[in-house]
């Protein structure tokens, strides 16, 4: 009679042996039935134990619903691999020093760690990188793979700098032409012009800088500075005459500079013969130079004449034109010395002093 042969869920150690065939002797239904059990268990085991690591259906690897699930498997070993609902798939490295951060690498049971297939993958925000629907990358991209090239012209706009980031990457703080303090010297190796006309501040001011090794600087005490390399230092709004009218002056070239000015309010006044009224004084800085007057003009309808001085003294021969007198009003000499600008009255009687009378004057250091 037929047998029906039910498996059960062991796995025998080992499995009978087979009758052999073509002997003599007789073929026993016995030990032929204990084999194919044996094979029959063995192979419900194994189908049971499937079932339980990844349930009913076609699987191949084994799934749990938590981390914390997976981080409790137990009898788990190197290289298994398994899957966590919303997660993704982690490998199991035994032993491993890589250290746990609750997400990507997570302590096993057993020992070792479960890291995640993609944690080489993953961004510095600890979240791999993704597209929004325009096909773009949703997070920043830190890792130096975008260049200048790959920008677009005009892409990069002020708001999108970082503050300071502008002046931090060119390394000093540039000058702000809507007004500005310098803070320390401003060295220049070309010409320099610069103006201002009218205003409350006072009539026209000019002032350039030009020529080879020619610069300038600001001091508060009105002194004009020359020294062995042509530079020229100037406080124009230090300038005054005795009746506040302020100069115009110009630095012509290295070495050189003019000032002007007119007597303005002293108009109406009076200047005996032998006497003189001061126009201004100006101090100079000279560096083991010599101070130089180069040219002269003297615009008067009267007999006043024009004299400037220092150590000597230069007197203009007549009231008006203009004088090239190349007259060394100091010589060598280091430090400061005043420059004396008077209007002289040697005419044997007074004259009224006119409110239009200026002069020009230009000075060389040498």
């Amino acid at each position: 009679m037929p047998k029906t042969l039910t498996p059960n869920n062991i796995f025998p150690a080992s499995i009978p042996n087979f009758p052999l065939a073509g002997n003599s002797e007789p073929v026993a239904i016995g030990p032929l039935e204990a084999a194919i059990q044996a094979v029959f268990d063995r192979t419900e085991n194994l189908h049971q134990s499937r079932l339980v690591v990844e349930g009913p259906g076609v699987k191949r690897i084994q799934k749990v619903a938590s981390l914390a699930a997976l981080q409790s498997l137990a009898g788990m070993n190197d290289g298994d691999v398994v899957d966590v609902e919303g997660y993704g798939r982690y490998r199991l490295y035994n032993p491993s020093a890589l250290a746990a951060d609750g997400l990507w690498v997570l302590p096993a049971t057993g020992g070792g760690r479960w890291v995640h297939t993609l944690n080489l993958m993953r961004g510095g925000n600890s979240g791999l990188a993704t597209l929004t629907s325009g096909g773009r990358l949703a997070q920043d991209v830190r890792d130096g793979s975008i260049l200048t090239a790959h920008l677009a012209n005009g892409s990069v706009t002020g708001p999108k700098l970082a503050s300071g980031a502008a002046v931090a990457n060119i390394g000093y703080t540039p000058l702000n032409k809507a007004g500005d303090t310098m803070t320390g010297q401003l060295i220049n190796t070309e010409r320099i012009f610069a103006h201002r006309q009218g205003g409350s501040g006072g009539p026209f001011i000019s002032l350039a800088i030009g020529d080879d090794d020619t610069g300038l600087n600001w001091v508060s005490d009105g002194v004009v500075n020359m020294v062995a390399n042509g530079i020229a230092v100037v406080q124009w709004s230090g300038f005054e005459f005795n009746v506040n009218v302020p100069i115009k002056g110009r630095y012509d070239h290295q070495r050189r500079f003019t000032v002007s000015g007119n007597v303005g309010g002293t108009g109406g006044g009076t200047l005996n013969s032998g006497t003189s009224i001061t126009l201004q004084t100006i101090p100079v800085n000279l560096n083991n130079q010599t101070l130089r007057l180069v040219r002269a003009r003297f615009w008067s309808n009267t007999a006043l004449k024009l004299r400037v001085s220092n150590s000597f003294t230069w007197t203009s021969s007549n009231a008006g034109g203009e004088h090239v007198p190349n007259f060394n009003l100091r010589d060598v000499f280091t430090g400061t010395v005043i420059i004396y600008i008077d209007a002289v009255n040697d005419s044997g009687s007074a004259i009224s002093i006119p409110p239009n009378m200026s002069w020009w004057l230009e000075f060389e250091i040498v």
